[in-house]
């Protein structure tokens, strides 16, 4: 199966995924000779792909973040979505956005990215 794109993060950066992870990708090259390159692979989960797409500077709206943070936990969970056809019960469900609480904003971004809060004993 080759990468589907699947979410516009922005104007030079979409998400997409093949059968095996989720696949960032990022728009290069001259006008009108523009290709899409796959710059990160994530086969884990949504948490990990959130901090690679902090980590790569990816500048996202408010309707972007909702979105990726709407995906299933996991990329294993999204698959079987995406196969099955949206399912509301599976998509936004509280416990696995818990997984995204407690994580610090970067200094020079509006978002989480993956660093964990010191959490006091």
């Amino acid at each position: 199966m080759a990468d589907v794109q699947f979410l516009m993060l922005n104007g030079r950066w979409a998400l997409a995924f093949d059968r095996l992870q989720w696949i960032v990708q990022h728009r290069r090259g001259k006008p009108g000779r523009e290709q899409w390159r796959p710059v990160s692979f994530v086969a884990t989960d949504r948490r990990v792909l959130l901090r690679v797409l902090c980590e790569n500077g990816v500048e996202l709206t408010p309707e972007t973040q909702a979105a990726l943070e709407s995906l299933p936990g996991t990329f294993r969970g999204f698959l079987t979505v995406f196969h099955e056809g949206p399912v509301p019960a599976q998509i936004g469900v509280p416990e696995r956005d818990a997984a995204l609480t407690g994580y610090q904003t970067h200094p020079n971004r509006s978002r989480a990215c993956g660093t964990p809060l010191s959490r006091a004993g």
